[in-house]
């Protein structure tokens, strides 16, 4: 129930109209207040408060108000009036990020599909803007034979030749545009630094690093296709399935041990070479239990049909989160379709996807296993760890 106690009223209303007012110093402390008088508005108001830094210039401490507030809870006027603060004052990243945030909860609500689409367009990097021969000038000399090979956000991966070390290796290379956002900088630091604290064969390796004059670094490159390309000529076997499903939970549970949450388990993000050996790439949404969040600019962060029920609600991932998007990603591998693709965020808050039809030799038991991994609640999805040893075991049925 949305409540406001004994004097919250006349306070939230005085800070909410010193906010119209542009006296976003004076309107911040009489928010802080409210926030113990209307406990039933707590995250309206936190909205508010986060509107205030974000007028005060104070991004990186907005985004960590922002980690408190139950987008669920709150109204979707304070959000969105967020949001619009956020792209008025250019923090187009975030504000990106507010309006998905948002377009999860009230898809409908004002013109929140249309900046949301705008954003994304803002932020898509720019061929026109950044072409190859730009890139080529600013990589250091040691490379060569550079081609492009992917692009993401945040820049674009490179294949190249490394004189130093004598093999070829990949290059992720950070465009221009996001090397002038502080928050994007620290993004990619943090992905450098979860990869390099993982050492496991089935996650990229990193050789090295440097921020001048470009931000850029070197991984091994790997001449292998990835499993959204392999899923694009239909379903797979089942030993297949359950090969490469263990080989992931395994990498997965190696970047958990560590503390990492990977965040973004998706097809496009495993690359799969002869035997099937596995690599889990991008860590660029990872997680890391020992840091905050906000570099990740605190809103559902990853790709929005693999996302577990609590990242659509806004909450902090955890490794049941990359548990929920395996155990969808098996059954794309199994059926071929993803099952919630067409679907509203909204729709899936508590839907559980359809199971999987039993197996001459299996019966029920990967479909039973593939449903804990999806179940809704997050306590009740297996560890990585288990997850790879019950993998592997139905695989050896076969």
């Amino acid at each position: 129930m949305r409540t406001r106690g004994p004097g919250g009223a006349s306070t939230l209303q005085r800070a909410e109209s010193l906010l119209a007012a542009g006296r976003e110093s004076e309107a911040l402390p009489l928010f802080q207040r409210a926030l113990n008088s209307c406990p039933g508005l707590a995250d309206d108001i936190r909205c508010h408060v986060v509107r205030c830094l974000i007028r005060q210039g104070q991004i990186e401490l907005a985004m960590l108000a922002h980690q408190e507030l139950d987008a669920t809870r709150a109204g979707p006027r304070p959000l969105y009036l967020m949001a619009r603060d956020l792209e008025e004052r250019g923090q187009n990243e975030v504000a990106l990020a507010a309006y998905a945030r948002l377009y999860l909860i009230a898809s409908d609500f004002e013109d929140v599909r249309n900046r949301y689409e705008k954003m994304k367009q803002l932020t898509c990097p720019s061929r026109s803007a950044e072409s190859l021969k730009e890139l080529l000038a600013r990589i250091p000399a040691r490379y060569t034979g550079v081609e492009r090979i992917g692009e993401g956000g945040m820049g674009v991966v490179l294949k190249a030749f490394d004189t130093q070390l004598e093999h070829p290796v990949a290059i992720k290379v950070m465009s221009v545009r996001a090397s002038r956002d502080t928050l994007s900088i620290r993004r990619f630091q943090r992905e450098i630094r979860a990869l390099t604290l993982l050492s496991h064969p089935k996650i990229v390796k990193v050789f090295g690093c440097a921020t001048a004059p470009i931000h850029y670094y070197t991984m091994e490159c790997l001449d292998a296709p990835s499993l959204r390309q392999i899923l694009a000529r239909g379903p797979m076997e089942l030993s297949r399935v359950l090969e490469i499903a263990s080989r992931i939970a395994a990498a997965l549970d190696h970047a958990h041990r560590h503390g990492i949450v990977h965040r973004d388990v998706k097809p496009a993000n495993v690359l799969v070479a002869e035997g099937d050996a596995v690599k889990v790439v991008d860590f660029g949404l990872a997680y890391m239990a020992d840091t905050t969040a906000l570099t990740r600019s605190g809103h559902a962060p990853g790709t929005i049909l693999y996302m577990a029920p609590e990242q659509l609600r806004g909450e902090k991932a955890s490794p049941a989160s990359d548990i929920y998007a395996l155990g969808l990603v098996m059954i794309e591998m199994v059926t071929g379709l993803c099952p919630f693709a067409g679907l509203e965020p909204a729709q899936r808050l508590d839907s559980a996807p359809p199971p999987l039809p039993p197996h001459p030799r299996l019966g029920s038991e990967l479909s039973a296993l593939v449903m804990a991994c999806t179940a809704v609640a997050p306590g009740e999805r297996p560890d990585a760890g288990s997850l790879a040893a019950r993998l592997a075991g139905l695989g050896a049925r076969l």
